[in-house]
């Protein structure tokens, strides 16, 4: 995982905890839940990605594999 990911990360679990016990997320919650849910998502992919990239190295990611160690073929 880049350092800037892994940074972004950290703020957000880091902020998170305080965000959850403020009365705008008790309104998104119950307004919006598929934008939490979304979110969730998103910070368990980006959690797995760091995981990952920790397990097979920066090599993994470098040498074309996915995120779970499959070979990609790149856009152009």
């Amino acid at each position: 995982m880049p350092e800037n990911l892994r940074d972004l990360a950290d703020i957000f679990f880091f902020f998170f905890p305080a965000v959850m016990q403020t009365d705008g997320f008790e309104y998104l919650k119950e307004s919006c839940p598929s934008v939490l849910t979304e979110l969730l998502q998103y910070v368990a992919r980006v959690s797995e990605h760091s995981l990952n990239a920790c397990r097979y190295g920066a090599e993994a990611i470098l040498d074309g594999s996915d995120v779970n160690g499959r070979r990609v073929k790149q856009r152009v």
